[in-house]
């Protein structure tokens, strides 16, 4: 009888086993033909890591069954394992640095008294804030202002697409803009900043993301913004700083578009996940907040800052040095930063 229930149960546990691997391979098959014109595969793609994260709960049920989740594994540990060792870099005092922060506050009111604490205690240069409400802006502006004097706030149109950027540095440019073919389109904002090295722009961004405009789950929309966005820093001739809430997940068409051309601070030197999105969760589950930069910069620290302060995101913070023939001579590519 024991036998029985043995065998039984390893047939259980080899079909489980086998069902996941085609499931993974159906997925990334269609994946690979479609990119994210179905709205499933789109949705799979957002989950990436979690549909590659049960081959690991799946691998001792498998036994010398065991390749068929060689593929999830060892994309699992491609793509995600080189970002739980230590990558971040360590520069000279004299090589000029911008620390920039971003976090979507959530519009659903919600006290600020703990975003506005964080952001206080960021150390940042510049802060770009997305879903800043008409309540939210004097809030904010009274709050940041004796640490950031200089700001670009718009607010008039809609609480979700209300954007908002604090600079420590003279803003000599500030632009808003949203995109009339959206049904509900949310808010871009485009900066030029005098930090005391260089003019520097800077894009705080926040795309629809694929459930808004009555779409079952369609980037349709997102891709023509991401594409839009990336036709104006393309023409930028002086460096560049794009950050926001992208409602993209890294395993998208998109995303590739914007690496392309500019660096993903965290990929290159964050550690962990970085997941940024938690929903009405305690902990976050995906990375939907980003902190792009062009050829002028060399990410040194990057990291998802713990507190959320009531939003449901988390603040993301980058540290970037000013790419010189000097700065390349005095990065540290071995020592952590402290």
């Amino acid at each position: 009888m024991r036998r029985q229930v043995r065998t039984t149960a390893r047939r259980w546990a080899l079909g489980l086993v086998l069902l996941y691997s085609v499931g993974v391979h159906a997925w990334l098959l269609l994946r690979w033909l479609t990119a994210e014109r179905s709205g499933l595969i789109a949705f799979a793609n957002t989950f990436a890591e979690w549909l590659l994260l049960p081959a690991l709960g799946l691998l001792p049920l498998a036994g010398r069954r065991w390749p068929l989740l060689s593929v999830p594994l060892a994309l699992l540990f491609g793509w995600y394992g080189p970002r739980f060792l230590p990558r971040e870099r360590a520069a000279a005092p004299d090589v000029p640095t911008l620390t920039v922060l971003t976090h979507n506050l959530l519009a659903d009111p919600h006290p600020l008294d703990a975003i506005i604490a964080t952001l206080r205690a960021s150390r940042a240069d510049v802060i770009a804030l997305q879903e800043v409400s008409q309540a939210y802006e004097p809030l904010l502006i009274a709050g940041l202002r004796d640490l950031y004097p200089h700001y670009g706030t718009h607010t008039a149109l809609s609480r979700f697409a209300g954007q908002a950027i604090f600079s420590r540095y003279p803003l000599l440019e500030d632009d808003y803009w949203q995109y009339e073919w959206l049904p509900t389109p949310l808010g871009h904002q485009r900066a030029l900043v005098q930090t005391p090295f260089a003019p520097v722009v800077v894009y705080n961004v926040h795309p629809t993301h694929p459930g808004m405009n009555g779409q079952h789950f369609n980037p349709a929309y997102r891709h023509r913004e991401i594409q839009d966005v990336m036709r104006r820093v393309q023409a930028e001739t002086l460096p560049v700083v794009l950050l926001g809430d992208f409602n993209m997940p890294e395993h998208s068409p998109d995303y590739q578009t914007v690496t392309a051309t500019l660096t993903d601070a965290y990929r290159d030197v964050g550690l962990g996940m970085g997941w940024t999105f938690r929903l009405r969760l305690p902990f976050p589950f995906l990375r939907l907040d980003y902190v792009f930069c062009s050829a002028a910069w060399l990410p040194l620290k990057a990291e998802v800052l713990p507190a959320h302060g009531g939003s449901d995101h988390y603040p993301v913070r980058a540290a970037l040095a000013w790419r010189s023939t000097q700065t390349e001579r005095t990065i540290d590519h071995a020592s952590p930063a402290h």
